[in-house]
C-alpha cells in the first residue's frame, strides 16, 4: 500500500487526492478510505519533476549499446497515451464499482448473440460473440477501414456510450494527466554513443511525444562541450524527428533507427496503423531528402551491410510471424530483393542483428527451448550467403558473439542447464569444433555475453543477484581462454 509518511520522506512532490485514487484503482486497492487523503495536496503549478523511474527504449541509435540498451527516463509519447487510457479505465471502473449513475448517457449498447460451438479434445465451448472476430482479420490489421460493417457499428456505439458516461469527468481527466506529466522530465537525452567521427543519441523536447534521433561531432562530445541540459553544440544535427513523423496521425510508432556504416544515410521503421507491420524508410543525410526505397510488411528491426548500399530485414506473414529474411539493395524495387532464409517452422521466432564486431549479420531462429543461428558476412555484398552455425536440436539453445576470427557461443548443450561458453573458428562453426571457454557451473546462470575491446563481458546471476564479469580475451594462438573470470 501507498503510505503518506513514506511518500513524504521520499521527497516526491505532493500527490493530489484524485491522482491517489487512480493509483489505488490501478493497483487494485480501490478502498480509498484506507488512505489519509488529507495529508496530500495537489501542486499549485504542475511543473516537471525528476523522473520517478526508468525504462529502456525499443529502438537504438546505431553503434553498439552493450549488453542491454542504456537506461532512459520514462518518457511521454506512448506513455502519456497509456496514462490517458489508464485514467479512463480507472474512472470508468471506479464509477461502476461505486454504483455511480450513468445519468443522461443511459444504458450502453447490448451486443447481439449468435452462438457458435467449438469442440476441441472432446470439450465443446459455446461462444455467443464469435461474430465480433472478422474472418478477414489479417487484412484488417493492415487496413482497419475494411473491418466488417456490423462489427464497426457496434464498436462505434460502445465508444459513444463510454464518451457520454465519462463526459462529466473531462476536467478531472485533464487534471490527472497534467499532474502525471508534471512528474516526468519532458526534455532529456540519452548518453551519446560514439561511432567514427560522430556521437549518436536520442533526445526529447518538452511537449513532444516521440524521440528525436540526433548526432554531433565526436570531438564536441569527448571534449565536454556537450551536457544533457546545456546548450547543444553547433555540430548537433537532427536525423529523425519522431514528433514530425507522427504529427496529425491517430497512431504512430517509431521502431529501429540505424545510420549506415559510412554515416551518409539513416534508415528507420514506422507503424502508422497499430498493426505492427512496419515500413522501412531511407534518408540521405547529405541532402536531407528521402530515398524512393520503401520496404513494407516488415518487422521493426533491420541491419545495414558494411557497404552502406544494402540492408537485411525480415518480412512478416499473414499470421504476423517473421517468416522471411531478405537483402535489399538501395535503388531496386522490393520485389527484386534476394531471399536469404525462410523459416519453415511456424512455431519459431525469426530475427536479424549485427554481431559484436560488426563482421556478421546474425539470423536467429528460436522457440522457447531450441535455437538455430546462421551468419552472413556483413562485408560480402550480394555474394554473401547464410552459413549455418549448428543445426537445431530440440532442447538446445545457443547465442553467438564473435572476436577476431573466432565465435563465442553461449549454450546449454551437453546438459549445461545454467549455460556455458564455447569457442569455434568462424570458418568451421559446427559443434564438432566447439571448445570450452567458460565451463558450466551449477548455480551460476550465464544470462548473456558480449565481446568488446578485447574482453568478454558475461552477465550472470548468482544467488538470485545479477553481476557482470569482465575477462580479457586472448587472440587465437594465445591459448584461447578467457582469463580473470
Amino acid at each position: 500500500p501507498i503510505r503518506a509518511s513514506k511518500m513524504r520522506r521520499s521527497g516526491a512532490p505532493p500527490v493530489s487526492p484524485a491522482l491517489l485514487a487512480v493509483l489505488c484503482t490501478v493497483s487494485g486497492a480501490r478502498a480509498a478510505s484506507a488512505f489519509t487523503l488529507t495529508n496530500f495536496s495537489p501542486p499549485s503549478d504542475p511543473k516537471p519533476q525528476p523522473p520517478l523511474q526508468h525504462r529502456s527504449q525499443n529502438f537504438r541509435v546505431g553503434g553498439d549499446w552493450g549488453l542491454s540498451p542504456p537506461l532512459r527516463p520514462l518518457r511521454l509519447g506512448p506513455h502519456v497515451r497509456r496514462i490517458k487510457g489508464n485514467v479512463l479505465s480507472c474512472l470508468a471502473g471506479s464509477m461502476g464499482d461505486r454504483g455511480v449513475s450513468t445519468g443522461a448517457a443511459g444504458a450502453g449498447p447490448t451486443a447481439k448473440e449468435e452462438v457458435v460451438e467449438y469442440t476441441y479434445h472432446g470439450i465443446t465451448r459455446k461462444d455467443p460473440y464469435a461474430w465480433m472476430k472478422d474472418d478477414n482479420w489479417q487484412q484488417v490489421l493492415r487496413e482497419p477501414s475494411v473491418l466488417r460493417a456490423d462489427i464497426r457499428a457496434h464498436l462505434d456505439e460502445e465508444n459513444k456510450h463510454v464518451d457520454a458516461v465519462l463526459a462529466p469527468t473531462k476536467g478531472l481527466q485533464e487534471q490527472l494527466v497534467a499532474e502525471m506529466k508534471g512528474r516526468m522530465a519532458q526534455d532529456d537525452s540519452s548518453v551519446p554513443m560514439t561511432d567514427g567521427p560522430y556521437a549518436y543519441y536520442s533526445r526529447y523536447v518538452e511537449g513532444g511525444e516521440y524521440p528525436i534521433l540526433s548526432r554531433m561531432a565526436r570531438a564536441d562530445f569527448e571534449s565536454g562541450r556537450w551536457v544533457p541540459d546545456g546548450t547543444p553544440p553547433d555540430s548537433q544535427e537532427d536525423l529523425v524527428d519522431g514528433n514530425e513523423l507522427g504529427k496529425g496521425l491517430e497512431f504512430f510508432k517509431l521502431g529501429a533507427v540505424e545510420h549506415s556504416p559510412d554515416h551518409s544515410l539513416v534508415a528507420y521503421t514506422t507503424d502508422v496503423t497499430g498493426s505492427e507491420y512496419f515500413t522501412v524508410t531511407f534518408k540521405d543525410l547529405r541532402t536531407g531528402e528521402l530515398l524512393p526505397d520503401r520496404l513494407v510488411n516488415c518487422s521493426s528491426t533491420f541491419v545495414w551491410c558494411k557497404g552502406s548500399d544494402s540492408v537485411v530485414y525480415t518480412v512478416i506473414d499473414e499470421n504476423h510471424r517473421e517468416k522471411w529474411v531478405y537483402r535489399h539493395r538501395l535503388g531496386q524495387p522490393q520485389s527484386d530483393d534476394e531471399l536469404l532464409y525462410m523459416e519453415p517452422d511456424d512455431g519459431f521466432f525469426l530475427g536479424v542483428s549485427l554481431s559484436d564486431t560488426g563482421n556478421f549479420i546474425i539470423i536467429d531462429s528460436s522457440d522457447h527451448d531450441t535455437s538455430e543461428v546462421r551468419l552472413v558476412d556483413a562485408a560480402g555484398g550480394d555474394a554473401a550467403k547464410p552459413v549455418l552455425v549448428q543445426e537445431r536440436e530440440v532442447g538446445v539453445k545457443y547465442d553467438v558473439s564473435d572476436f577476431a576470427d573466432q565465435l563465442l557461443i553461449l549454450t546449454n548443450e551437453g546438459g549445461a542447464t545454467d549455460f556455458k561458453v564455447v569457442t569455434a573458428p568462424a570458418s568451421s562453426p559446427g559443434k564438432a569444433s566447439w571448445r570450452e571457454l567458460v565451463p558450466h557451473t551449477q548455480g551460476v546462470l550465464l544470462r548473456g555475453i558480449q565481446t568488446m575491446d578485447g574482453h568478454l563481458v558475461r552477465s550472470e546471476r548468482v544467488n538470485a543477484l545479477p553481476r557482470l564479469v569482465v575477462s580479457p580475451l586472448e587472440a587465437p594462438g594465445g591459448g584461447g581462454r578467457a582469463r580473470g573470470g
